[in-house]
């Protein structure tokens, strides 16, 4: 081994150690996805959509949810009578008993009917 590659073995080493992993199963991990993807930009720009696509979530409890949501409702400009049959509705949820819920367990697919109300 020459003492470039001798160089280039320990910084790989201690940059993967922040991770706590080991170089031979980096590189066979980074082999197996070159296969899938066939280039490092290509396996570069996965690895950014994979990390837009599944954010983290925050555990929050429906009533903040439902402030936050009023919040941004009101500085997007909605119509004050939207607003007002908005809050209404929520308010009415928060009563039900259901508003202590986590939020985060509701499932993040689309709902099937359209929004009327864009604001």
């Amino acid at each position: 081994m020459t003492n470039e590659q001798a160089a280039d073995f320990a910084a790989a080493v201690q940059t993967l150690a922040n991770f706590n992993l080991s170089l031979p199963a980096v590189a066979s991990t980074v082999a197996e996805c070159l296969q899938r993807v066939g280039d490092l930009p290509n396996l570069h720009a996965a690895a950014k959509f994979y990390a837009t696509r599944h954010k983290q979530t925050e555990r929050k409890r429906v009533t903040d949810v439902v402030a936050e949501l009023l919040q941004v409702k009101a500085a997007r400009k909605a119509s004050s009578r939207y607003l007002k049959n908005l809050r209404s509705r929520l308010n009415r949820f928060a009563e039900s008993g259901r508003s202590e819920r986590d939020a985060t367990k509701r499932s993040t697919l689309p709902s099937k009917r359209p929004q009327r109300h864009p604001g």
